[in-house]
């Protein structure tokens, strides 16, 4: 708002003084004034990577004026541009590229950087690969202002000795949206994104990222802060610490999943520290999951002095201290490693903090690896699967955590381990109530915790199990239960579609496994799926299917009608042999000639219903309510009776036990 108002007061103050102006240029008081020259959209019509030529990337960039969004026309068409020299952004600008996949930005020998932006300088880049660049510092883009990095592949760049950020180097603020950083490599280290000012990633991949020391994938200094959500931390590989993450500032990471990083490991008994994470100052890891790392999921570091850049040694920063919470580590060589007598720059005891978080199968290194050095803060519905972490009270100690044996697509932006059924991990945690915003927010996939919740990464994977009744009207208008795994409690969070796009109505789900709805009108047999923040349950016939009967004559065997309206059908000569007919409304219903072989009418409203001719045998009655119902010529044989209203409206229990002295 501030800043509408203060275009609009600038742009009235603008008129005043164009009028002043023209009105003294006429009266010959004052020269004319000098022409501003104005944002405007600059096409990039050839690929030459020459800033001399016009119509070119880097020759837009040089003459940019304030606010310019430069786009692309390329004619001939193009898929890379080679870079003669780097690209320096002196002022406010937007590169608005047609997509990663359809244009690169690449360096030739001599090229050090593609683009070096300037302090106080905001530039937005989208839509480029920016790959094959090598200098000491920030291989493709050097930001010492604002940079906004979105829909973009950092590929292929590298950083020689000292070697810092093969990637981006920034000093300034960066944020960084729905982007990729592959195959980029430091000398030293920071292989993909060396930060030493203020970053955001989010919804991104780093992927084959490597670096001779520490930070394959980023690198976060003393002083700095990094916030990283939605992301994926792929196959990256450091030669000492910090496969993925090396931080010694502050950093947050949310909702990520690091997967078979490596930092240095040779095999048990040989490697260094931090396969995926190495922490020497703040860091809070919530909802993620980190899987298969070598070299250790986290390490949880001591603080000291800080090395980075290597001019800042007398830098110290306070003990290192880890919070992770709601997270799933498995399957590394070792979970949690907090030691702070073999941490490189360290002089005292970092510390680490779980709440809600598994530790299972870290033994690539060996067996019981879940944690090892300074045993961690226990906050709380952990679970460790080998007893190394000290858990008690409301945590598990040496207990299976009954994981999925692989990460997989449970929904969301990121894979993840989910839980198998039976898992002592499910809901377990504020299972005593005591906590509630141990459940609060969301899990990895964006889903919401119920109360109680399970411990780890995800809540239960999205599933439907069952549906009763299993038929229905086309009509619609059946309560129909719905039990599965996954469902939210919040209102408005879990819909279901009683086939493709058909959405039943009025929604309540009690619990994460149990919701009732009301179907819609429809036709035919339909998959029910679940629907929560975006993912939807895969079909699971045919438990979770639900038949249209329209009230017409069919075969209707061993049908589940429980709880169904069908008042007024017409089931005349329908077969309902053995189906379950319970609590159902078929007051006035035509079920003359039906099949009601061994049904089970227990509970039914059959006011009124025509059974003249209907074959009742073994059928249960108990309960149902028969008043006005006519069963001329009706098979009555071995049926059951037990508080049952019959059609004069006395009771069975009343009546000799049956009704069928009204019957007859």
């Amino acid at each position: 708002m501030f800043d509408v108002i203060r275009s609009v007061r600038l742009t009235s103050l603008r008129l005043k003084v164009v009028a002043v102006t023209t009105l003294l240029v006429v009266l010959g008081i004052v020269d004319g004034p000098a022409q501003v020259a104005q944002a405007a959209m600059v096409n990039v019509t050839n690929c030459s990577g020459d800033a001399t030529v016009p119509g070119s990337l880097p020759y837009a960039v040089a003459n940019a004026n304030p606010g310019d969004v430069i786009t692309f026309a390329l004619s001939p068409a193009c898929s890379v541009i080679s870079l003669a020299n780097q690209m320096n952004v002196n002022t406010n600008l937007t590169i608005d590229g047609p997509g990663a996949s359809g244009l690169a930005v690449s360096g030739t020998p001599g090229t050090s950087l593609a683009f070096a932006i300037a302090g106080g300088v905001t530039a937005n880049i989208s839509g480029l690969t920016i790959e094959g660049f090598t200098t000491l510092e920030g291989g493709s883009i050097v930001n010492g202002g604002s940079l906004t990095l979105t829909n973009s592949s950092i590929t292929g760049n590298s950083a020689g000795g000292p070697g810092y950020g093969s990637g981006i180097y920034n000093s300034g603020t960066a944020v960084v949206t729905n982007s990729t950083f592959s195959d980029n490599n430091a000398f030293e280290s920071a292989g993909a994104i060396y930060n030493t000012g203020t970053a955001v990633v989010t919804n991104s991949t780093f992927l084959d990222n490597g670096a001779t020391l520490v930070g394959a994938g980023i690198l976060n200094s003393g002083q700095a802060t990094i916030d990283v959500s939605e992301s994926t931390f792929l196959d990256n590989t450091a030669g000492a610490e910090g496969s993925a993450i090396y931080n010694f500032g502050t950093a947050v990471v949310t909702n990520s999943t690091f997967l078979d990083n490596n930092a240095g490991f040779e095999g048990p008994g040989i490697f260094n520290l931090g396969g995926a994470i190495f922490n020497q100052n703040q860091m809070s890891i919530a909802d993620s999951t980190i899987s298969g790392n070598l070299g250790g999921g986290i390490v949880a570091g001591s603080g000291g002095f800080n090395p980075f850049p290597p001019t800042n040694h007398d830098a110290v920063v306070p003990n290192g201290v880890t919070y992770v919470t709601h997270s799933t580590i498995s399957g590394n060589s070792q979970g949690i490693f907090d030691d702070p007598t073999i941490l490189p720059f360290g002089d005292s005891t970092g510390s680490t903090f779980l709440v809600a978080t598994i530790l299972a199968n870290n033994e690539l290194a060996g067996p019981n690896q879940d944690c090892e050095g300074v045993a961690p803060t226990d906050g709380g519905y952990n679970l460790d699967d080998d007893g190394t972490c000290g858990f008690s009270g409301t945590s598990l100690s040496d207990t299976p955590a009954g994981l999925a044996p692989a990460l997989a697509n449970n929904g969301g932006p990121t894979q993840t381990i989910a839980l198998e059924p039976g898992s002592a991990a499910i809901n377990h945690v504020d299972f005593d109530g005591l906590n509630p915003l141990d459940c609060a927010g969301t899990d990895q996939r964006g889903i919401p915790w119920t109360t109680p919740c399970n411990i780890g990464a995800i809540g239960g994977v999205l599933t439907v199990t069952g549906v009763r009744p299993n038929s229905g009207p086309t009509t619609g208008g059946t309560t129909v239960t719905i039990t599965g795994t996954g469902f939210s409690t919040a209102s408005g969070t879990t819909t279901f579609d009683f086939g493709p796009g058909n959405l039943a109505s009025s929604v309540s789900c009690s619990s994460a496994t149990t919701c009732t709805v009301t179907s819609p009108p429809g036709t035919g047999t339909v998959d029910v799926t679940a629907t929560v923040a975006g993912l939807t349950s895969s079909a699971n016939p045919p438990a979770d299917q639900f038949s249209y009967h329209g009230c017409s004559s069919g075969n209707l065997n061993k049908a589940d009608l429980s709880g169904a309206n069908l008042s007024g059908c017409n089931l005349n000569g329908d077969n309902l042999n053995k189906a379950n007919l319970s609590d159902t409304n078929l007051s006035g219903a035509n079920l003359s000639g039906a099949n009601l072989n061994s049904a089970n009418l227990s509970g039914a409203n059959l006011a009124g219903a025509n059974l003249n001719g209907a074959n009742l045998n073994g059928a249960d009655l108990s309960g149902a309510n028969l008043s006005g119902a006519t069963t001329a010529g009706a098979n009555l044989n071995k049926m059951t009776w037990s508080n049952t209203t019959c059609p004069d409206n006395t009771n069975s229990s009343s009546d000799g036990g049956t009704c069928l002295a009204d019957l007859a």
